[in-house]
């Protein structure tokens, strides 16, 4: 008789992803009292709440579904990591060794896809491994393993430098854009360095550059500010957006997705490194108790430009606050440089609020959720999730 493990997992500890589910859950959050004898809300009410995630988990737990089937939380189980998502793959990999033919993953999340094809690769499991959407859709992860080889390798790095949970994407660039890049190079970096505890933050930018500027078109070495002057001075220039953070921003989005790499890569032990466990040194800061992205202070490019690019706007309560700002308009930040100075009274949603005496220091706010294509690409306001299907089932259709 088959023992299936239902896990009921949630994190308390503050985490990365306390940031992406505050921006899911958007102003409002509504926390419910759920019981055993009350309607469940919408799936999207418990997902976007960290609360009515734990009061399920809860719930779930005092709930029998069969003889056969074990209940477990985080607290009663046998491994401490901070994700569910780390958590499912290491029970898998642990079914794999007690010997088990065949695994399926109820799951819908790419993370999770690009952790099975990772994991199933790197530890050769011998057994048959599977993820079921909500859809019905039946994922076969060996035949993946089998397609890309040892880029399965370097799934990990390209997923969370293009964007995942913790880490933002980069504007125009998606995941068949990204893949495509991988599977037309070799970017051992992306494998052996990222998510490596040992490595400085100097040589993790030398390890995903020759990716990144792959990315973009550019000659490995090439430094962010060569391709955004590259990019800029074509005859066809991109949208401001569209080009390559500065160094100094890059550098804080490469330490976000390294520290996702350093804990999907100890799903085979039972718990997360404890250098992890400070995420501010990893391009995170907090505010009001959430975890933000740092956002880099410098000039965002030479200082004739900047003095090209500003607003004069003047309206008293409304200022920039439409795209007649000439910096919301190309979704950058207004700057002392501006009419507005980029202070309290700066209305402009891409802003990041100074005070008068911080007026003076320069802030570049490079928009992280924006996926709009460039070059004759379709435009879309949000991420497409066609992509990310192409993206999961193109080595077994």
């Amino acid at each position: 008789m088959i023992l299936t493990k239902l896990l009921s997992l949630t994190n308390t500890k503050v985490s990365a992803k306390d940031h992406e589910r505050k921006r899911r859950a958007g102003e409002v959050v509504i926390d419910y009292e759920l019981s055993i004898t009350c309607s469940l809300p919408k799936r999207d009410a418990i997902l976007k709440s960290k609360n009515n995630k734990q009061s399920l988990a809860s719930v779930l737990s005092t709930f029998s579904v069969g003889e056969n089937v074990i209940m477990e939380t985080k607290d009663d189980g046998a491994f401490r990591h901070d994700e569910a998502d780390v958590t499912m793959v290491s029970y898998v990999i642990q079914a794999a060794n007690y010997g088990k033919n065949v695994i399926r993953v109820l799951n819908d999340d790419t993370d999770v896809f690009v952790l099975l094809v990772y994991w199933v690769y790197r530890a050769a499991l011998q057994c048959k491994v599977q993820m079921e959407r909500w859809n019905g859709t039946v994922l076969d992860i060996n035949a993946t393993c089998t397609e890309l080889g040892p880029k399965s390798l370097q799934l990990l790095g390209m997923h969370a430098l293009s964007g995942c949970d913790t880490t933002s994407y980069l504007y125009g660039k998606g995941k068949t854009r990204a893949l495509n890049t991988l599977l037309s190079g070799n970017f051992p970096g992306l494998a052996n360095a990222m998510g490596e505890i040992d490595i400085t933050p100097a040589d993790l930018m030398k390890a995903v550059n020759p990716f990144i500027t792959a990315l973009y078109n550019q000659v490995p070495g090439t430094s962010m500010e060569s391709a955004r002057f590259k990019l800029f001075t074509k005859k066809k220039s991109p949208k401001i957006m569209a080009l390559p953070p500065t160094s100094a921003n890059f550098l804080q989005h490469s330490l976000r997705a390294h520290l996702q790499v350093m804990l999907w890569k100890v799903a085979d032990q039972q718990a997360p490194p404890r250098e992890s466990a400070n995420i501010t040194h990893f391009g995170w800061e907090f505010q009001d108790g959430v975890p933000i992205p740092v956002v880099a202070a410098g000039d965002p490019g030479p200082q004739e430009l900047v003095d090209v690019i500003k607003c004069q706007c003047r309206a008293e309560g409304k200022k920039c606050s439409t795209v007649s700002c000439s910096c919301h308009k190309e979704h950058l930040t207004c700057t002392s440089y501006c009419n507005c100075c980029g202070e309290e009274g700066c209305y402009n949603p891409y802003s990041k609020r100074v005070t008068t005496q911080e007026a003076d220091q320069e802030i570049e706010e490079v928009d992280e959720q924006d996926y709009e294509d460039v070059e004759g690409v379709e435009d879309i306001e949000e991420p497409d999730e066609e992509d990310e299907d192409d993206f999961e089932t193109e080595y077994y259709s």
